[in-house]
């Protein structure tokens, strides 16, 4: 069966951020939409229609300003949705989203079966599987993590029924993120010496427990691996009142030329410093 488009959008100049592009927090914002747009269309029934547990995206162009943007979506299996994020003007290909399904009903079910097709290979997971990551019995404090950010969940950030957006959860991730890539020494002094931007080219939120309007929240994070020019780190979410852990984040990002528009190699004063970190968590198990 052919993609149904599920959005039409556009590139705000206020939605792009220090790269001169897009925010990934917008990017969610449009796969939000055109999900929900999905069900509808899909003729799912209200009472059967679902947030995925999981969402894995894969970015694999920029968008900059001016940008209009269009989403084809369609199921695969019963479980699971896929979106496609074009450019509209040359038909790029700019972002994928992989959103998985725990216990859908079957209105939902029977919906991703009737527009289902193939998993395309642009959509399949690379570095970051699709699968969802527990907690565990570490909880809130992973080996090796430390905080990154503390804010709280604000009523703009939410839906109706005062549950953060994942679009949110993205924006507060972002920010963290920023203090993660400093402890690397891949801090802003050293990023602008050279031209270069820190960008995300996967990701996958795992939803593991509430986060409602008026929440205050803090990050965890911590690296988990790295290659010749990528870092992966996790952030968790944690609601700071409880403890309990509501979203964990897999990000593998890398640095980019700002003037070529192209990544560049991790210096190897960095990854040392990061295979430090990432080793650290073996020697001092929590």
């Amino acid at each position: 069966m052919s993609p149904i488009e599920t959005l039409r959008g556009f590139v705000n100049t206020w939605e792009c951020d220090e790269n001169d592009h897009l925010n990934v927090q917008f990017y969610i914002r449009f796969f939000e939409d055109a999900a929900g747009h999905f069900q509808v269309m899909a003729g799912v029934p209200e009472a059967d229609r679902r947030e995925p547990a999981v969402r894995h995206v894969r970015y694999h162009a920029e968008l900059r300003v001016n940008a209009g943007v269009r989403v084809e979506s369609f199921g695969v299996g019963d479980r699971q949705a896929v979106h496609m994020l074009y450019e509209t003007t040359d038909g790029r290909l700019s972002a994928t989203c992989l959103e998985t399904y725990d216990d859908p009903p079957a209105g939902l079910s029977r919906a991703l079966r009737r527009h289902g097709a193939e998993l395309p290979e642009a959509a399949m997971p690379r570095s970051v599987d699709d699968s969802p990551v527990d907690a565990g019995a570490q909880g809130a404090r992973p080996p090796g993590g430390y905080l990154t950010l503390g804010t709280r969940v604000r009523a703009q950030q939410c839906r109706p029924d005062g549950s953060v957006f994942d679009s949110a959860v993205i924006g507060i991730n972002s920010d963290a993120a920023a203090h993660f890539w400093e402890s690397t020494g891949i801090d802003r002094k050293w990023l602008e010496d050279h031209n270069f931007g820190r960008v995300a080219v996967e990701m996958k939120l795992t939803r593991t427990g509430p986060l409602r309007f008026g929440d205050l929240v803090h990050v965890i994070s911590r690296p988990i691996a790295i290659a010749r020019s990528t870092i992966t780190f996790e952030n968790r979410f944690v609601r700071s009142e409880t403890g309990d852990v509501a979203a964990i984040m897999l990000v593998t990002g890398l640095t980019m030329n700002l003037e070529t528009r192209r990544a560049a190699p991790l210096p190897e004063d960095k990854r040392a410093r990061t295979e430090a970190l990432i080793a650290s968590q073996s020697a001092n198990p929590s």
